[in-house]
């Protein structure tokens, strides 16, 4: 995530590169702006086990969030409760968790990047109406279709890429964003402009 400050990274002969420790990035987190996100996991059997000597638990996660062995997030409870697999009689050990399902909930936040995201978005949606409109070009030309009927799907292809094209992209924030994200906007807003 990013921080209030820039960091330019170089490397010096002689000199050791360390990760940044844990009680440091828990510090920073809070001045971030963030999402919250949660996630619901609703486990419904587990089946075909390889037989195990102890009991078996699930554990969901997002990046850090929900790994109980992750320093640089929080605890969370994020793992099914331990249940000793069973026999099905034939190869495998499933969970005998019958109508009883466990289910867990994994709470997490991520930096918003919302403005980048929407910007991208907004380019892919471009491309890919593109690409099918001149799919469905190429399948006219190929079928010998009557040159009007071509001539008014590729009159409509154009309307579209004009109209997609004029859509503006998502203003940058005033705050939290980097010189990488002034670049990649402007950037952006050339090449739109210039098609």
């Amino acid at each position: 995530g990013g921080t209030d400050s820039e960091h330019r990274t170089r490397a010096e002969q002689g000199r050791d590169v360390a990760d940044i420790d844990g009680e440091d990035w828990l510090r920073v987190q809070p001045f971030q702006r963030r999402r919250r996100y949660r996630l619901f996991v609703g486990f419904l059997e587990g089946t075909m086990i390889h037989p195990v000597d102890a009991p078996v638990e699930f554990e969901i996660s997002i990046g850090e969030y929900g790994n109980k062995f992750a320093s640089t997030t929080l605890p969370a409870p994020s793992t099914t409760q331990p249940t000793n697999p069973v026999y099905d009689g034939s190869h495998y050990y499933y969970l005998p968790w019958g109508q009883t399902k466990p289910c867990v909930m994994l709470n997490s936040q991520w930096e918003d990047v919302m403005f980048r995201i929407e910007s991208l978005n907004l380019i892919c949606r471009t491309i890919d109406r593109l690409e099918g409109h001149l799919k469905d070009v190429k399948y006219l030309m190929r079928a010998k279709a009557p040159l009007a009927e071509s001539a008014g799907k590729l009159i409509k292809l154009l309307d579209e890429l004009i109209i997609d094209l004029n859509q503006p992209l998502l203003e940058l924030p005033q705050k939290n964003i980097t010189e990488l994200d002034k670049k990649l906007y402007a950037l952006r807003d050339d090449e739109m402009k210039r098609i």
